[in-house]
């Protein structure tokens, strides 16, 4: 019978044992599991803050909007329905006002819709003038965001010509 030859160290392949694989493939889990939620609350974290971002801007658009067409206006009128109608010299710009959002249309050829919650308008008319006039001196929106309220007031001077030049066109 012959003798199994023997194996010195220097012939033997070196390699991973089963437990050393095991091993680093539980710590590379761990730490991908970590990596996963760190990376998850970031985005999350990110994403809250980009809908912040765009519900202020929106605020802030229909605020400058509706300043500036005030501020441009020569009459600001209400009808029967509660849509704000504003007189420049261009023509006619609306904001209909619902309790999700605002529709501003531009001489009816732009409509731009503003996503905010409105609580009911206040309104003053003109003092001395007949109401079927309709003439708006100060306006009060008052936007919802945030489980908080936001008043934007808007004033409205009007000359002494404006003010004949509506009693005389009144319907």
């Amino acid at each position: 019978m012959q003798k199994p030859p023997i194996i010195s160290n220097k012939s033997r392949l070196s390699a991973f044992t089963l437990l050393e694989i095991t091993i680093a493939m539980l710590i590379t889990a761990i730490l991908s599991a970590f990596i996963y939620q760190a990376f998850s609350t970031f985005s999350n974290l990110l994403y809250t803050q980009q809908k912040v971002k765009a519900d202020r801007h929106v605020v802030d658009v229909f605020c400058y909007r509706i300043k500036k067409d005030c501020y441009q206006a020569r009459y600001i009128n209400m009808n029967d329905v509660g849509t704000v109608i504003l007189t420049d010299s261009s023509g006619l710009i609306t904001y209909r006002f619902e309790e999700a959002f605002v529709l501003r249309d531009q001489y009816n050829l732009h409509t731009d819709t503003f996503r905010v919650h409105t609580a009911p308008l206040n309104y003053t008319f003109v003092a001395n003038l007949p109401e079927s006039i309709g003439l708006i001196q100060a306006l009060d929106v008052q936007l919802l965001v945030d489980q908080r309220s936001i008043s934007i007031p808007v004033r409205k001077s009007y000359t002494a010509t404006d003010l004949m030049e509506a009693n005389l066109h009144q319907p």
